[in-house]
């Protein structure tokens, strides 16, 4: 899957700090709830969870009828950001034929994820918001998480447990996709 560049790191720990390091990975999550992850994680890196900043990517996956010559990606996107209650600067669209496969990237909080997972489940009516027959549509939650540690040394550790992907998986619920530092 194609997902949008990392986010920031979080701001620095606090006056006085000199020496930290930072670990951004991917993962899929089950659900919407990044708070609930976000708690997981910390308890079990063994970082305060106010060092760890969540952010949410919906990958919206639609088949649509047309042709990729003939598709009005702007006007595609204006309409599923209105649709979906997200400015349309919240969108990264990556359109190819197969029909016309169209996969939108959508930063969200929590509800804008729940509003995108909704918002499929009707797919004629997605469609009829969009100007389009929708053939098909399949949407997935990534977390981007960006964990503040306390040094380099334990940046590397910490990048190190999460790219162990059965020990994050069965700790976490979710799938480790990448952990970088």
């Amino acid at each position: 899957p194609q997902l949008p560049p990392p986010p920031s790191p979080p701001p620095p720990r606090s006056p006085g700090t000199t020496e930290q390091g930072v670990v951004t990975y991917s993962a899929q999550l089950e659900g919407t709830n990044s708070t609930a992850y976000a708690a997981r994680l910390a308890s079990w890196l063994g970082v305060p969870a106010s060092d760890i900043q969540v952010d949410l990517v919906v990958e919206l996956a639609l088949v649509v009828a047309g042709s990729v010559e003939a598709f009005d990606e702007d006007s595609f996107k204006d309409g599923l950001a209105e649709s979906l209650g997200v400015n349309a600067s919240a969108l990264n669209l990556a359109v190819t034929s197969a029909s016309l496969r169209v996969v939108a990237s959508i930063d969200v909080d929590e509800a804008g994820a729940a509003s995108v997972i909704s918002a499929t489940s009707n797919i004629t009516a997605l469609g009829n918001l969009l100007g389009v027959v929708v053939e098909s549509a399949n949407e997935t939650v990534w977390t981007i998480a960006t964990v503040r540690a306390p040094s380099p040394a334990r940046a590397a550790e910490i990048a190190s447990e999460l790219n162990d992907a059965t020990k994050a998986s069965e700790s976490l619920g979710v799938t480790v996709l990448e952990a970088q530092e």
